[in-house]
């Protein structure tokens, strides 16, 4: 068990080194001619690593608390990396992970050579004193993994989810402690505003209430989202209703109504859509109005069946985010002529095209409100 513990040690920290080496070409030069041997050291140590892990479940030797932090950086690191990902980017990420993954090896030889005396920097056979297997440390050693691993995984769902969102939609949806929150945001250019309204289609009643007491009626043009189905394309409309009711919260089309308001159309017909988007959008409508969860889940394997085809994935994402996207800026343009105040109430996916887009004209970020969607 020595070498094989070891040769764990050694591989964690070529593995460690392969990948630092990998990331530092990657943003120096661009290049990743590393990235076979690093996928080799990768495996190497993720099936010795293993290894290791059962046999310290079984055994009480050598010292857990030098070699347990090695075995679980490995699935750590998996499990986190995608969030980091998201934060700081693909290299920079595997830059920061290799540079732990070696400061942690490091840090175990130098342990290791203190338990050794002075005398090794790895494992000895004098570190395998004592009984090789016992019931109540095979017992300890499952239930510390067990609790350490559980709320880390649970973090990280929580980080992961909160990034996520605010990567996907410009910073206007966040997930925080008290719940999910939406932001609204006041853009000028001369005397000319647009508010953006980051939408979610399920939310607390008062959020809705609140977002409309909060904008200026007199002399504004809404510029309204819902696509049209004037060729009778989709089978049906999206109906949160079933949703909200399990979640105790009520749907924007229930609650928020813009009476008294200039009210425009500002999206899409259908009949702009190809029909792999048109297929996705009825079978997700299905989903939505599943009476059951079997029901839910056989449309599911269904729709993600067919997302996997012909592309549909990109299809879809031209279609139903960016052309509509696209289509809405171009409205925003018109109305301009003929309103100084614009209220754009979209769905939060849409906004940092709308951003992106309204910036290129000259409008300027002036005011931002953050407002509590769903509580938890």
């Amino acid at each position: 068990m020595r070498k094989f513990v070891n040769t764990f040690i050694l591989l964690f920290l070529l593995d460690g080194t392969i990948a630092f080496s990998d990331a530092l070409l990657s943003l120096t030069f661009g290049t990743h001619f590393l990235r076979l041997p690093a996928a080799f050291a990768s495996l190497a140590t993720w099936i010795f690593g293993t290894v290791n892990f059962v046999l310290l479940a079984l055994g009480a030797r050598p010292s857990k608390k030098i070699l347990l932090p090695l075995i679980l950086f490995l699935p750590l690191a998996a499990i986190y990396r995608p969030t980091a990902q998201l934060a700081l980017g693909p290299p920079a990420t595997e830059l920061l992970f290799s540079l732990l993954q070696l400061a942690a090896g490091t840090l175990a030889l130098v342990l290791i050579r203190h338990e050794n005396q002075g005398e090794a920097w790895l494992f000895t056979k004098y570190s395998y004193s004592g009984p090789e297997f016992q019931i109540e440390n095979t017992v300890r050693f499952v239930g510390f993994s067990i609790f350490l691993l559980v709320p880390l995984l649970v973090l990280n769902l929580y980080f992961s989810l909160s990034l996520a969102f605010s990567k996907l939609t410009a910073g206007f949806v966040q997930i925080g402690p008290k719940g999910v929150s939406t932001e609204e945001r006041k853009y000028v250019s001369g005397n000319q505003t647009i508010y953006l309204l980051g939408m979610i289609h399920i939310a607390d009643a008062e959020f809705y209430r609140r977002i409309i007491s909060s904008i200026p009626a007199q002399s504004a043009l809404v510029l309204a989202e819902g696509v049209s189905d004037q060729s009778g394309r989709l089978k049906g409309a999206p109906s949160y209703d079933k949703i909200a009711s399990r979640l105790g919260v009520q749907t924007q089309t229930q609650t928020m109504s813009f009476e008294g308001y200039n009210i425009r159309s500002a999206d899409v017909d259908t009949s702009r859509f190809s029909p792999q988007t048109v297929e996705l959008l009825n079978l997700t409508f299905e989903v939505l109005a599943s009476d059951t969860v079997d029901d839910a889940i056989d449309t599911t394997i269904r729709l993600l069946a067919a997302a996997e085809s012909n592309d549909s994935p990109d299809i879809f994402l031209r279609d139903v985010i960016n052309m509509r996207d696209a289509h809405l800026l171009a409205q925003i343009d018109e109305s301009l002529g003929q309103y100084d105040t614009l209220i754009v109430p979209w769905g939060a996916s849409h906004m940092p095209g709308i951003v992106a887009g309204i910036r290129r004209d000259g409008f300027e970020l002036k005011e931002r409100h953050r407002r509590l969607a769903i509580s938890f």
